[in-house]
């Protein structure tokens, strides 16, 4: 095209053709409706049940009484493991208050782990064997 060797209406013509069938199939589908989890947990604003929903970003909670209520907040994924920083070992009488490692997302949707304390200890790592090497041997036959 940009050669001047083809017209462009053609070269448009030749991709559309398949692409608008393709196209009106999928806009004459039915639309799956994705089930919703529920859970104990109540709502802080409104008091009704909290929900896990499906959403383009991924699971998140959210208040049953939507419209009414928009009360959402993130769905955190809790491990076994406790924070090699902040966390209290087996054995230890006193300290300070354990955190656990949790899945998070960064804000470009890549997950991570990170202690549940934050922003009080600031522990993060990329992968789970990172954080299985810290722990007490006791501590990671029970989470095998």
């Amino acid at each position: 095209i940009a050669d001047g060797k083809k017209e462009w209406v053609p070269v448009i013509a030749e991709f559309y053709k398949p692409f608008e069938k393709t196209l009106n199939q999928v806009k004459d589908a039915k639309r799956v409706k994705i089930a919703v989890e529920e859970t104990d947990e109540k709502c802080p604003q409104s008091g009704h049940p909290l929900i896990i929903r499906t959403g383009r970003f991924g699971k998140f909670m959210a208040c049953s009484g939507f419209p009414d209520c928009k009360f959402t907040k993130p769905l955190i994924e809790e491990t076994n493991l406790i924070c090699p920083k902040c966390g209290r070992r087996p054995g230890e009488a006193s300290g300070p208050e354990g955190g656990k490692i949790v899945i998070k997302k960064t804000k470009k949707g890549r997950r991570f782990y990170g202690c549940s304390n934050y922003p009080n200890c600031t522990f993060a790592a990329w992968k789970l064997e990172d954080i299985k090497k810290e722990q007490p041997v006791s501590e990671v036959q029970s989470n095998a």
